[in-house]
């Protein structure tokens, strides 16, 4: 290797780190989301229990949604169908003010669980009820900063 050489992949493993770390902000993973489903395959008129698990890999406190907040008002969970439309969940959310969904705030290394329902019955894709079919669901968790997902798991209804 030529003194050349050697300057143009030091230059460029340093544009590259620069890259990276332009891209993935300054600490990429601080709130780590993990998703179970009870079901796989599930009836249409039959729901899913969602149990999301968050835990603070970041060095800092994190202001994140509290768990009692989800199936109440928020879901934690997305639901996609085979057309990748976002299905819309059809759950009345009554803001009163002892009702408005609070924080918790989540310590390094501490978790936090969550447990939802996936209501299939509430489920409307372009305003047209669930039906049979292939289904893709993912976590979400809502943090002072912004909202964490995790990995599509598939899901599907039968009658």
């Amino acid at each position: 290797m030529n003194e050349r050489t050697g300057c143009m992949k030091s230059t460029l493993s340093i544009a590259t780190a620069i890259l990276l770390a332009g891209c993935s902000g300054t600490e990429p993973a601080r709130l780590r989301v993990s998703m179970t489903v009870d079901k796989t395959v599930v009836a249409v008129d039959d729901s899913v229990r969602v149990s999301l698990n968050l835990v603070n890999a970041s060095r800092r406190t994190i202001r994140v949604l509290s768990s009692d907040a989800y199936d109440a008002c928020y879901d934690a969970f997305e639901v996609y169908d085979a057309q990748g439309r976002q299905g819309l969940m059809s759950a009345l959310c009554i803001f009163a003010a002892s009702a408005v969904p609070g924080s918790a705030l989540l310590a390094p290394g501490e978790t936090l669980a969550i447990e939802d329902w996936w209501r299939l019955a509430w489920t409307r894709f372009d305003e047209q009820p669930i039906s049979p079919g292939t289904y893709h669901i993912r976590g979400r968790a809502v943090s002072e900063e912004r909202d964490f997902r995790t990995d599509l798991r598939q899901i599907v209804v039968t009658n």
